[in-house]
Parts: C-alpha cells; structure tokens; sequence
C-alpha cells in the first residue's frame, strides 16, 4: 500500500508539473502578444473578440434581411387576396 501511494504521488507532481509548465506558456504568450504601450488585453484577445463580435453583426444582419423577405413576401400575398376578393364582389 506503501508503493502504491508513492506512485500515486509522484503521478500528481507530474501532472501539477505539466499543468504549471502549460500555465506558464500561456502566460508568456500573452505577455508576448500585448501592445507595446501597456494595454492590458492581449493583442490575441481583441483579435478573437473583434472576430466574434463581427460574426455576431454578420449573424444579425443576416437574420434582418430573412425577417424582411419574409414580411415582403407575407404583404404581397395580403395585396393578391384582395385584389381576388374585390374581383369576387364586382
């Protein structure tokens, strides 16, 4: 049982080495991608927000012109029913 704690041990130190050693990585990353001038967000960061921000415009604009289709589309077929409806009581 002695063993197997030893081993479980030194399993956990590994990995707590491996997760620190990823850590510091990202960390070093992101002090090489900020602006040099001391803004605090990453330069990789305002690029992936930027990014999703346009993607959601994108998404919205998309969903107008759908929406506005739609309403034409639904007015035209108002328009026809009436014109059919005034040609029926004439």
């Amino acid at each position: 049982m002695f063993l197997f704690n030893a081993k479980d041990k030194e399993r956990q130190i590994q990995k707590n080495s491996k997760t620190n050693k990823v850590r510091r990585n990202k960390e070093k990353e992101n002090e090489e991608n900020k602006r040099p001038g001391g803004s605090s967000e990453p330069r990789l960061m305002r690029k992936k927000k930027k990014k999703k921000k346009k993607k959601k415009k994108k998404k919205k604009k998309k969903k107008k012109k759908k929406k506005k289709k739609k309403n034409k589309k639904k007015k035209k077929e108002e328009e026809e029913e009436e014109e059919e409806e005034e040609e029926t009581t004439t």
